[in-house]
């Protein structure tokens, strides 16, 4: 059994694991104290104390990984971690494809390091997971729909797909059968969020264009 100086020294250092700091704050707990005064003698507040032990007892063996790996930031972590009814390991799979992507895109002003999952992407994996469970028990007579999906590679070699009639309809993956299996389900989801709304374009083909440069 570790010191109580120790343990709120764990639970002070902000560099570690946030599920490290959840289980001193475990350990702390079970010598007797209580969470305000685990906030009082680390300078933290008390909802954040309960944030670091909400992380600790929600995450499963792979977010608790990923955490100490450095691949989720804090914030992300207790995002999954109060949404502990999802399927974490698909959840975790999509945000690094959201963060794949967003790295991509090389967005302004985000201050999330590359390769890192952050708040915003757990909390659209978790809601496209939500989304793809109310859409399969609502599918008791489903309608088909056609859509042109534009399909490219990039520079690492994922297949990265696309539906120009579908606002914001994209996805990616390392093989062709993988990203058509993707952008369907991704397809699904987003007429499912939008009341089956689709953009009026109409896909009409490819040109080649030859500019100086």
């Amino acid at each position: 059994m570790r010191s109580e100086t120790a343990l709120l020294q764990i639970v002070s250092d902000n560099t570690r694991a946030c599920v490290d700091c959840g289980k001193a704050i475990a350990e702390l707990m079970a010598l007797g104290m209580k969470q305000p005064a685990i906030a009082r003698a680390t300078g933290i507040s008390k909802e954040y104390v309960n944030h670091l032990n909400t992380c600790f007892e929600k995450l499963g063996a792979q977010a608790s990984q990923m955490c100490r790996d450095g691949q989720v930031n804090r914030d992300a972590c207790y995002e999954l971690a109060k949404n502990a009814d999802v399927d974490q390991g698909w959840v975790l799979d999509r945000a690094k494809e959201l963060c794949r992507m967003r790295d991509a895109q090389k967005r302004k002003g985000r201050r999330t390091p590359a390769g890192k999952i952050a708040k915003p992407e757990i909390a659209q994996a978790v809601k496209e997971w939500r989304e793809r469970g109310r859409s399969k028990k609502a599918k008791a007579h489903p309608i088909s729909h056609q859509f042109d999906v534009v399909i490219e590679r990039d520079e690492e070699g994922f297949y990265v797909a696309s539906v120009p009639a579908i606002r914001g309809c994209h996805t990616q993956a390392r093989s062709l059968d993988e990203v058509i299996s993707r952008i369907r389900e991704a397809m699904e989801l987003c007429l499912q969020a939008s009341g089956g709304q689709e953009d009026s374009l109409e896909f009409v083909g490819i040109q080649r264009v030859t500019v100086a440069a």
